[in-house]
């Protein structure tokens, strides 16, 4: 007899010895559940999968001071997470991968005031292959001209070492407006459009927290932010 169950887009919730499981579609062991449950195995057996994951990361369930994986889910300050990012955190964890950068990168997007950047940011840095740090920043790419100063007002130094930084206010967090005010850092495959001749490709250190928006534009490969580091 097939255990109780429901498949969603997100994955798969199953009843097991009275209690609901749910098995994200990212996880590693989503496909020998699936199989499992649609093949009538016994409970027993079903449940000794998602115990033995449960297992293999008991040692790493508090991931920081704040943020921690239990059962499938990650909390933060005990309030559960949800998202692109978030789901590949699990997957990391459940594949017993490191998860340190990635860990410190959900720290820090927790902090930025915009849902929309919450929900799409990793997914936009995973599309423009941009890595992140150690400490949870990205980085990313800006031009400048041969002076170092930014291309459209020519007056925030970008020099190796600098930190140009404004006021969150002051930059356009209208993703539909595609060309607007404040500072733009972009992928690789953007710089083409993003170029000033006889210039600088710098490399940039961004905190999740300090991004803006993401524009709809060239398909999601810059973004605009309030401060970086050259």
């Amino acid at each position: 007899m097939t255990v109780p169950h429901i498949n969603t887009v997100s994955g798969i919730t199953v009843v097991l010895k009275g209690r609901p499981y749910h098995i994200n579609v990212n996880d590693s062991f989503y496909e020998d559940v699936v199989d499992a449950v649609h093949g009538d195995w016994l409970e027993e057996d079903i449940l000794q999968i998602i115990e033995s994951v449960k297992h293999k990361v008991e040692n790493v369930q508090e991931l920081s001071t704040y943020l921690k994986y239990a059962d499938g889910v990650v909390y933060y300050n005990e309030v559960p997470l949800h998202g692109y990012a978030v789901d590949k955190l699990i997957g990391l964890i459940e594949e017993d991968k490191p998860v340190t950068a990635l860990v410190h990168f959900l720290e820090k997007l927790e902090g930025n005031p915009s849902n929309q950047t919450k929900e799409d940011l990793y997914r936009f840095l995973e599309h423009g292959r941009m890595p992140l740090t150690e400490d949870g920043d990205f980085l990313a790419y800006k031009s400048v001209t041969a002076d170092y100063k930014d291309i459209h007002s020519q007056t925030y130094d970008n020099k190796i070492g600098a930190t140009p930084y404004m006021s969150r206010g002051s930059v356009d967090d209208r993703r539909e407006n595609t060309c607007s005010h404040g500072f733009h850092v972009c992928s690789f495959d953007y710089l083409p459009h993003f170029s000033s001749v006889n210039g600088h490709v710098m490399v940039c250190k961004v905190d999740p927290g300090d991004v803006v928006s993401v524009p709809v534009d060239y398909n999601d490969t810059k973004m605009r932010v309030c401060r970086y580091k050259v």
